[in-house]
């Protein structure tokens, strides 16, 4: 199923549209591959799941490409053909006449009749695949949730975020925070907009995980 909804007052002078495909609707037709028609606009998609996109030069699949996550599709004056044997949730832009010149530095000429890789534009700033962006979300929802009760356990965060078990959880926690859960140091006053700000302890003083532990 694809979703469309009009993009936020702020988002309409460069976005015309805003996409979401889900896993069983717009690619379960049953064929490993799709001819895909133009449309006149240049579009921008992040793919959700562990497949890159791939897509070829004929019906035969001839010169096939596989050109990662996230995705320009220039404005095209014909179809192209793409790899849907694996189907995979997606987000994306149908973008405004204009708006790749500023929003990719590149004018719609350049872009138009391919796909490219935003890194290939943005370079190093797109490399935060989507799935890791999900990772990120994720991190983020246990973090709120746990400056916003300060009541729960590490295990009941864990759990109301998503993750599969606890080592996953403290994995992901030392991934992104550089410390483990048990060292974060939980914002007082239990609110959820400070819960990326750390405080760090004075200068010699001794940390968190060492402060209760008695003299042997």
């Amino acid at each position: 199923m694809i979703l469309t909804r009009v993009p936020a007052p702020q988002l309409r002078p460069f976005v015309s549209r805003l996409r979401a495909t889900d896993v069983g609707g717009a690619d379960a037709h049953g064929a490993p591959a799709e001819r895909v028609l133009p449309t006149g606009k240049t579009h921008l998609a992040l793919r959700l799941g562990s497949e890159p996109l791939r897509i070829f030069d004929d019906p035969t699949g001839a010169g096939a490409a596989t050109l990662g996550w996230a995705v320009v599709g220039g404005v095209r004056t014909g179809p192209y053909y793409k790899d849907v044997s694996r189907p995979v949730p997606s987000v994306g832009a149908v973008l405004e006449p204009g708006a790749p010149s500023l929003l990719f530095d590149a004018p719609a000429d350049a872009l138009a009749g391919r796909h490219t890789p935003l890194e290939a534009i943005w370079g190093a700033q797109a490399e935060l695949s989507p799935k890791r962006c999900a990772r990120l979300r994720r991190f983020q929802y246990a973090l709120c949730r746990a400056a916003g009760d300060s009541r729960a356990s590490w295990a009941d965060v864990a759990l109301a975020a998503g993750y599969c078990d606890q080592p996953h959880f403290t994995r992901e926690f030392r991934e992104f925070a550089g410390l483990s859960p048990g060292d974060y140091r939980r914002p007082a006053g239990g609110s959820p907009d400070r819960a990326n700000h750390v405080p760090l302890p004075a200068p010699g003083a001794p940390s968190s995980s060492r402060r209760s532990r008695p003299a042997s």
